[in-house]
């Protein structure tokens, strides 16, 4: 991938945002091609990046413990 071109994008090109519900098989299909542990909207916090109005990218935050924050 040409760096040059990534580093030139106009951040409102961008955008990161909490992912809905509704999108939960989406995002699982996703998590299965890189045999990660399916999401769960109960203990985390997921994050969906588009490019250019199309899907670009996934994230979570997941909460592992309840005894710290």
């Amino acid at each position: 991938m040409n760096p040059q071109r990534i580093s030139s994008y106009d951040q409102n090109d961008l955008r990161i945002r909490a992912a809905e519900k509704q999108a939960i098989a989406w995002i699982n299909d996703c998590y299965d091609e890189v045999e990660f542990t399916h999401s769960h909207f109960d203990n985390e916090i997921i994050a969906v990046a588009e490019f250019n109005g199309a899907k670009a990218g996934l994230g979570r935050l997941v909460k592992i413990d309840e005894k710290k924050p």
